[in-house]
């Protein structure tokens, strides 16, 4: 009996290899390698390129590839960006305009967690494991991802990695830790791109907003904005502000902007202008034929007239080129389009460094004091990128790859454009059609006690699976429910069969950690009579064939295709 058994599982496994025989490794069509580094201006970029601060990066980009400067959304937010760079739409699509809106229906503010949770699906699945990189600490074991990106590669048309960390180092630790970060992320991608062949991927590197650094002075902007607007006041959170319907909106923004931090307060005038107050005048932005205009009265706080611009009107492209080497480039359709987003306030405020955000939950303790005791700052103090300035928004961007050469001469370009700009790059089926199927044995010594699994995939993120261990044989089906770059949960269930007694049910909760070409796998079946873990070490030595070490168990053999 225990023979026949053995010879049925055995048969059963044979056959997966003839039901898809063809293997899954191979991607056809161009691949992508998109990697996202946080909070990084253009200017101090460039500044650590011609240091040879980050020479990975100088290798892969400055010869063979291309390096330039792109403009992010007001307001500069991942948030922002990152959706907006998967439709190729500008603020005014759909997503998130800051990190929290009124929602009119609902009557409420939209809080920070919940706008992660709807800006988190334009991250691919794979790589939401990457939002950890943000902690200090914690970041150091991005190097799991960065292991297995080239294994990933082997799979999927599109891999993601973000690097978060800059961002938080920047607001909290300030620049000189900032730079860390940047030169950490730098060693990482060296260790990457060593492990590929850069003559077939498309690379694409790029920097979603800015970080200004200075000494900076803390302003309790939601009580300044709660004084001023009063009554009329609904909701608030940077950079808008909502109001009761019939509000006096210009007198409230003109009032706004005299507040000691608040440099600009906009509001829609009337279809198709916008009008900015500031202490030393106001500014007008005015739209025709999709082309936008600016005029002032008082001061020219944008300098553009200085720069040779007499009133006319421009596209997009046309004002980011004109303006680039202002200090506040290309406002006009940053704030002008900004109002065209469904979520906008009825006024729009913009705060420049050296004014920062208090945190409304440390108005009451002395901020400053704690800060001298602990060493950072508690109110993101030590960088910003609220604002305008070219600190905040203008970024570098990098590619390299064959799908990427009509890109090499572009000096300048809006950031949410260069995705939709690449015919090839496509973020929808991405994936592989299915998981590798997968069938493995090994043994405690003898005949008597080998075990054998094998596992069919029908489609991406499910097997079929079945498992003959001396005693006993296990069936169930898996889906995977949580994957990283180097981590996936699976959660299956079926039936268990042991020697002479009927079946019973089986849940089956399994865990993959994978580095490179290690991996570790945790099974922990639960049946009505048992509750086990059985744990493994695998190791692949030549193409789909992995060497596995089974605890408590011997050596086995396993291949996936």
């Amino acid at each position: 009996m225990q023979g026949e058994k053995v010879l049925a599982a055995v048969i059963i496994i044979l056959s997966l290899f003839l039901i898809c025989p063809n293997p899954v490794r191979g991607v056809e069509g161009p691949q992508f390698l998109i990697v996202h580094l946080d909070a990084v201006s253009a200017e101090d970029f460039f500044r650590e390129l011609d240091r040879g601060s980050i020479p990975n990066i100088e290798r892969v980009f400055a010869t063979e590839g291309h390096i330039f400067k792109a403009m992010a959304l007001f307001p500069g937010g991942t948030e922002v960006t990152v959706p907006r760079m998967k439709t190729g739409e500008g603020i005014a699509g759909e997503g998130p305009s800051g990190w929290g809106y009124y929602d009119f229906e609902r009557e409420r503010m939209v809080s920070k967690p919940e706008v992660a949770l709807e800006y988190a699906p334009s991250v691919s699945r794979r790589a939401r494991g990457n939002f950890t990189n943000v902690l200090p600490l914690v970041d150091r074991t991005a190097i799991f991802s960065i292991m297995n990106v080239p294994q990933l590669l082997e799979r999927y048309r599109v891999v993601e990695f973000f690097w978060f960390s800059t961002d938080f180092y920047g607001h909290y630790f300030g620049a000189e830790n900032h730079l860390a970060s940047i030169k950490r992320f730098d060693s990482l991608f060296g260790r990457l791109v060593d492990q590929l062949d850069l003559d077939k991927i498309n690379i694409i590197l790029y920097v979603d907003h800015g970080m200004t650094f200075g000494e900076s002075e803390t302003l309790h902007y939601s009580e300044a904005v709660e004084e001023v607007a009063g009554e009329y006041l609904i909701g608030e959170r940077y950079p808008n502000i909502y109001l009761e319907e019939g509000a006096p909106r210009r007198e409230i923004a003109e009032r706004l902007s005299a507040v000691e931090g608040i440099d600009l307060a906009f509001v829609r005038e009337k279809e198709g202008v916008v009008k900015g107050y500031h202490e030393k005048g106001k500014l007008f932005f005015s739209e025709r034929d999709g082309k936008i205009s600016y005029s002032f009265t008082g001061e020219d706080i944008l300098g553009y007239y200085k720069m040779g611009y007499e009133g006319e009107y421009l596209d997009d492209d046309s004002w980011l080129k004109q303006t680039l080497s202002a200090k506040y480039p290309a406002v006009p359709p940053l704030l002008y389009h900004y109002f065209n987003n469904p979520r906008t306030g009825e006024i729009v405020t913009v705060i420049n460094h050296p004014y920062i955000f208090a945190n409304p939950l440390l108005f009451k303790l002395p901020v400053d004091w704690i800060e001298e005791q602990i060493g950072f700052s508690l109110v993101m103090g030590k960088g910003s990128h609220a604002g305008l300035r070219h600190t905040d928004l203008l970024v570098p961007a990098m590619v390299r790859g064959p799908q990427l050469k009509h890109l090499y001469d572009v000096e300048v370009m809006w950031l949410h454009d260069i995705f939709s700009s690449i015919p090839e790059l496509d973020f929808n089926g991405y994936e592989p059609d299915r998981e590798e199927h997968r069938v493995s044995s090994w043994t405690g010594g003898d005949l008597e006690n080998v075990s054998f699994v094998g596992s069919f995939s029908p489609a991406y993120r499910y097997n079929i699976s079945i498992q003959r261990n001396p005693g006993t044989t296990l069936g169930w089906a898996e889906r995977d429910m949580f994957s990283t770059h180097s981590l996936r949960f699976w959660l299956g269930g079926g039936l268990a069969f042991k020697d002479e007694a009927n079946p019973t049910w089986l849940v089956l909760p399994r865990l993959e950690f994978n580095i490179g070409n290690l991996g570790i796998e945790g099974n922990f079946p639960i049946t009505p009579a048992d509750i086990s873990s059985k744990w493994s070490i695998s190791y692949r030595i030549w193409e789909g064939l992995h060497l596995e070490w089974h605890f408590g168990q011997s050596l086995g053999i396993g291949y996936r295709f």
